[in-house]
């Protein structure tokens, strides 16, 4: 057995360094972002074979005093903080003094610098940590930095490196991003003596819609969208592209270019609607926000998540409607209970479900009682056949239902539109916290039990309510509804627990609705279902009495229109 030793500290330093520097793209993040806390305004990037020979990042910030430059390079030596206290309300984007320390430890590199209260620069030169020269210089007020042969003494990592134009392509969508972030700053990218990137700056006529026009295809429209949520801001722009049906997704916090899993989740729980390409700057108070959770600063943690969360998917909802990609009519039940369309102005009056509350719709009794099995009955309570204000036109082949509405063509997914009403069925009955006794009382396996005891407050807001007896738990409650889904009173508890261990800012109520419309979507109307023209009326109805019509609770599009304005086009008449 080999004895434990410390590592060398030539080895130490290399092991630490990879952890901050991994490509070229990384020295140009950690550089920039040095530069913008400088408070430069114009930024000139320079690359030689993707910077794997060559990069060069020139400021013309505030400079570096010449006595601090071999400081600079050293691990942990930073002018961004001074004691722990700082780190509970960083401002700045370095604050781990490790960038210069990192980069020069797998590189040959050359610091030309001028404070402005200094008359005169300095120059260091390290290879691989070491100091090699620190001396006097004339030089431009601002920095310079040198990063040549990357990766020279650390061939575990050079050998990962891309190719020349692959490594500039990441180097250009740094730079291209932090151009968005920052439009006020004048950026310029060369590779191999030639521009391939710049902006012009100035505050008042430039801004980040303006660079994105520039850099995103030009074929599609780009949306800006906004919401402030005291003390949350987040601005989010998006364009839609029909040929994909990714998130493409850059976000930025408080100036810092992330990873970020709460803004994703939030664009992404509306599926394939919110599908193009996203960019999200998003600010939030410094005391809110921990930076302090990865080398390379890539990731952050929000105090507030589930804020995050919610003013994320409000600013997303309020685009996607905007867009015209999801299409949601407003109906509200007319003084006999028939769908109407809804005033134009704010009545103040909440949308309502017609007829009768959905949970009472799905567990009637009599000739419209509710039926889910996967063949055959009413699933919906029927609407007057008179109605005349959306006519069914027939089921394509394919399983979608069409109608026809005003001047419009709807196109509607029957398991899709299910699933919605599903889940704001079960979401409606955990929220009111309604509950149905079990008899018998079931006795909880102990792995279920430990951690429903943890989560008892919850679940008993949620409807389940539990009995212990002689140290045993019993589930003898579950919200109302449940067992009119055949669904399993153990395996709910399941998914309730399973939604109240989520950490990633949803609304867990939502979560556990979401989980319990999954399982009960067996039942739900199968898209090779014949459907009768009352029951196709009756499911537009209840989709369209749903608060958010427009998506199925993964986010798949229950309906899509055809208005007039696109047959006019389409057949070139407008």
């Amino acid at each position: 057995m080999r004895r434990i030793e410390k590592l060398k500290p030539d080895v130490s330093a290399r092991i630490a360094a990879g952890e901050v520097i991994e490509s070229p793209a990384s020295i140009v993040k950690e550089l920039i972002e040095n530069s913008l806390d400088a408070g430069a305004t114009t930024i000139k990037i320079a690359l030689n074979q993707g910077g794997k020979s060559k990069i060069v990042v020139e400021d013309d910030g505030v400079g570096i005093l010449f006595n601090d430059l071999p400081l600079a390079v050293e691990r942990f030596a930073t002018s961004k903080i001074s004691d722990v206290d700082d780190l509970g309300h960083i401002g700045t984007f370095g604050f781990r003094g490790e960038a210069l320390g990192s980069i020069a430890a797998v590189s040959r590199l050359e610091i030309r610098s001028m404070a402005r209260e200094e008359g005169e620069g300095g120059l260091l030169i390290c290879t691989a940590g070491k100091v090699e020269l620190h001396r006097r210089i004339n030089t431009f007020p601002g920095t310079r930095v040198q990063v040549e042969d990357l990766f020279f003494n650390f061939p575990a990592r050079r050998k990962f490196l891309k190719s020349s134009q692959g490594e500039t392509r990441r180097v250009s969508s740094v730079v291209r991003d932090y151009a968005v972030a920052f439009p006020d700053k004048v950026f310029t990218l060369m590779s191999e003596d030639r521009v391939i990137f710049s902006t012009e700056g100035n505050t008042e006529e430039r801004t980040s819609l303006d660079i994105l026009d520039k850099i995103w295809p030009s074929h599609c429209p780009i949306q800006q969208g906004k919401v402030d949520f005291a003390p949350v801001k987040i601005t989010a722009f998006w364009q839609p592209l029909r040929e994909g049906t990714r998130v493409n997704l850059t976000v930025f916090v408080n100036g810092r270019r992330v990873q970020d899993s709460v803004v994703r989740a939030a664009i992404s729980s509306f599926g394939q609607a919110a599908s193009g390409l996203w960019f999200v700057i998003v600010e939030v108070p410094p005391e809110d926000l921990d930076v302090n959770i990865h080398p390379a600063k890539a990731e952050v943690r929000f105090k507030n998540s589930g804020e995050i969360y919610k003013a994320a998917s409000k600013l997303v909802e309020d685009m996607l409607m905007g867009s015209k990609q999801m299409f949601s009519i407003p109906l509200r039940p007319s003084s006999e209970g028939r769908p109407v369309l809804a005033q134009t102005e704010d009545d103040g009056e909440e949308p309502q479900k017609w007829e009768r509350d959905l949970g009472e719709n799905l567990g009637g009794n009599g000739p419209e009682e509710a039926q889910y099995a996967d063949h055959g009955e009413t699933f919906l309570q029927f609407v007057d056949e008179d109605d005349q204000h959306v006519r069914f036109l027939g089921r394509l082949s394919s399983g979608y239902l069409l109608y026809e509405y005003s001047t419009n063509f709807v196109l509607l997914d029957p398991h899709a539109s299910h699933e919605r009403i599903l889940f704001e069925f079960f979401l409606s009955r955990i929220r009111d916290g309604s509950r149905q006794n079990i008899y018998p009382e079931l006795e909880l396996p102990p792995s279920i039990s430990e951690v429903a005891r943890e989560w008892v407050k919850v679940l008993e807001e949620w409807g389940f309510s539990f009995k212990e007896r002689e140290g045993v738990l019993y589930l003898s409650g579950v919200p109302a509804g449940i067992s009119e889904k055949n669904l399993s009173p153990i395996g709910v508890l399941r998914l309730a627990l399973d939604a109240a261990e989520k950490t990633a800012g949803e609304d867990l109520a939502e979560v556990f609705a979401e989980g319990l419309a999954s399982e009960a979507c067996k039942g739900a109307i199968k898209i090779t279902k014949i459907i009768e023209e009352k029951e196709a009326l009756a499911l537009w109805n209840e989709l369209f009495a749903c608060k958010k019509p427009q998506a199925c609770p993964h986010g798949r599009p229950t309906h899509v229109v055809v208005t007039a304005e696109d047959m006019e086009r389409l057949f070139r008449r407008k």
